[in-house]
């Protein structure tokens, strides 16, 4: 299956969005995945 241009337009706007809205929010982001990582990798 092959995507077209118009779906690789958008999928590439919507990865340039979350890259503005993760900017600057490092630091949070990886607490928070952290935090669930060590909740579902416990025995």
């Amino acid at each position: 299956m092959e995507i077209t241009t118009v779906e690789y337009e958008n999928a590439y706007k919507e990865a340039e969005k979350l890259i503005e809205m993760l900017k600057g929010k490092k630091d949070g982001l990886q607490k928070f995945t952290d935090k669930y990582l060590k909740i579902i990798t416990e025995d």
